[in-house]
């Protein structure tokens, strides 16, 4: 799982990788940059399911929910 998340994050350049819930069968992340500022935004949250199929939230509420459980990040280098 922590292979797929680095592989889409490195596809599309992001640096650090917080992961954050399960829930219905999903694995939560938070992806974020860590050198380039982000000033406004929602966060950006992606999930993957047990076929590995890495999608984006676009629902706030969930988002949020997600965002608001992050744990420790996982740096890319």
């Amino acid at each position: 799982m922590i292979e797929i998340i680095k592989k889409y994050a490195r596809e599309n350049k992001f640096d650090v990788i917080y992961p954050s819930m399960e829930l219905n069968g999903y694995t939560y992340f938070r992806l974020d940059y860590q050198h380039k500022p982000r000033y406004t935004g929602h966060p950006i949250i992606v999930k993957i399911n047990n076929s590995r199929n890495v999608v984006r939230v676009r629902d706030l509420e969930e988002a949020y929910m997600a965002a608001n459980k992050v744990k420790a990040p996982l740096i890319l280098t």
